[in-house]
């Protein structure tokens, strides 16, 4: 720690008592407090502030906060929703739910997919502008290809 950020960064961390400091920092500290002006200015700060947060009083928390405090995760925003979205299928349908669900979806999106092109429900691009979109975007492709055949 020969910088003085280094050493502020060790204080917000480690705090003004330099005894509570691991030992390989506290004597680098010690040698940067040694040299340093700067060094001992910000320890007389922090220690100045320590002093200052201790004498702060500290108060329990009355019985209608814990209670408060308490209650958050019950009406938390994402458990309502998580209570609104789930829905469960009967009995049958619901180890399939559980263990099936997500990838059926994918799987009828695909089948859906291939459908529709092979059907031909949906008739191809044939006008300039998606041929000339369809050779641009193909473009690095070809370049990297003849990159690799002069090799």
């Amino acid at each position: 720690m020969s910088d003085l950020s280094g050493f502020q960064d060790r204080l917000d961390i480690h705090g003004a008592e330099l005894a509570a400091w691991p030992e390989e920092e506290r004597r680098a500290a010690e040698a940067l407090l040694a040299r340093s002006a700067e060094a001992r200015a910000l320890l007389d700060r922090a220690r100045h502030l320590d002093g200052l947060l201790s004498a702060l009083p500290v108060r329990e928390a009355g019985p209608d906060l814990r209670a408060r405090i308490a209650a958050i995760p019950a009406r938390s925003p994402r458990r309502q929703a998580a209570r609104r979205r789930r829905f469960v299928f009967p009995w049958p349908l619901a180890r399939w739910q559980m263990h099936f669900g997500g990838g059926a979806a994918m799987a009828a999106s695909v089948l859906l997919g291939l459908y529709v092109g092979a059907a031909g429900l949906v008739p191809p691009l044939q006008d300039e502008v998606a041929q000339e979109a369809t050779e641009m975007a193909s473009l690095p492709y070809e370049v990297a290809f003849e990159l690799e055949e002069i090799r």
